[in-house]
């Protein structure tokens, strides 16, 4: 009887180990949307992926994340570390769907925001890996960028098949000289109402066809962009395990930062196979005296709405009924109001 009990609780042991490993491997990360789009200061169409950006981070929050990629030579935010885009405005949906910012794949624009379907579709698909991000100076210089980013995924992967890539983003850029024409955004849509479907379009529907406005999410620097870093995923890649990667960003030539407080990284897990984002994280950049407990108290909504908000995880917090607790603001920890 002894050895029948003890038989039965081996086994119950073995089934429940079973369930519990079933149950870690069908685990499914939450997929995040990474927009890579591309605009210009020119474009006076470029308006309505602008405001496509800001009504989509309210709608997805931290699901969402947005890179504006300037191009053009008169454009004075332009950067070369992307290839040109296809048009202007047009994005990259985790580099599997091209398409327009506000339009989607829906190119006969019967369906207003019809990017939001595409997003839709992307967020539905099956997500191999789990990724957060990390960052902070390496000193007080604020030159030098020190990236941790992890991956976890749900089953055992050839290292080979993925790869890092991080951009680095600048929110609250606005004109030196306020008279520079090539700073103001052009703009087409002065007076058309029918674009108040979308709510943010309102400030350049009352607005006029040359705005001097604050741009948000400029990619300003960044390394492996285009085809990731090599070896940046490590062997081996084990089920359920983190897999750590640290790299140093150096931004001492950089040329268009305006204030390094403003800046943020984006982490992006590239699929060499499908050529395509796995997954991606945003994250604030942390001073180096930082600690664990060193957490400030804001006081009021007020700075809140002042200020990017993050939190712990690195994650930009949309939501204002979200940021409360511990969060992350110009990359100290602060205790937001309860």
């Amino acid at each position: 009887m002894k050895s029948l009990r003890y038989s039965t609780v081996i086994a119950a042991t073995i089934a429940l180990t079973s369930a519990m490993s079933l149950q870690a491997q069908t685990t499914t990360p939450q997929r995040r949307v990474l927009m890579e789009e591309y605009t210009g200061t020119w474009c006076s169409n470029c308006p309505r992926g602008i405001a496509s950006i800001e009504h989509l981070q309210k709608k997805y929050g931290d699901r969402f994340i947005a890179v504006a990629i300037h191009q053009d030579s008169y454009d004075p935010m332009k950067t070369k570390l992307y290839a040109s885009g296809n048009g202007y405005p047009s994005c990259q949906l985790n580099r599997s769907i091209n398409c327009d910012p506000f339009f989607g794949t829906d190119w006969d624009y019967s369906d207003p925001i019809g990017v939001i379907h595409d997003i839709d579709k992307l967020m539905k698909q099956t997500c191999y890996a789990d990724v957060s991000a990390t960052a902070q100076w390496k000193d007080n210089t604020h030159t030098s960028i020190e990236v941790t980013a992890t991956a976890v995924f749900t089953d055992t992967q050839q290292a080979s098949y993925y790869r890092w890539a991080f951009v680095v983003t600048e929110d609250h850029v606005t004109a030196p000289d306020p008279n520079d024409r090539y700073w103001k955004q052009q703009n087409k849509y002065v007076g058309d109402t029918d674009w108040l479907v979308m709510p943010e379009m309102a400030t350049f529907v009352n607005g006029s066809s040359l705005m001097a406005i604050e741009y948000n999410h400029v990619v300003v620097d960044g390394s492996g962009i285009r085809q990731g870093i090599e070896n940046s995923v490590s062997d081996p890649v084990v089920a359920q395990q983190p897999n750590t990667f640290t790299y140093t960003i150096d931004i001492s030539e950089n040329t268009l930062i305006q204030d390094v407080s403003n800046l943020s990284v984006v982490a992006i897990l590239l699929n060499t196979r499908y050529k395509d984002v796995e997954n991606a994280a945003i994250t604030a950049i942390s001073t180096p005296d930082d600690g664990a407990t060193a957490v400030s108290q804001v006081k009021g909504d007020d700075v809140m709405k002042q200020h990017d908000v993050y939190n712990l995880q690195g994650q930009k917090m949309n939501n204002k009924n979200t940021r409360r607790g511990i969060v992350i603001i110009d990359g100290k920890k602060v205790a937001a109001p309860i």
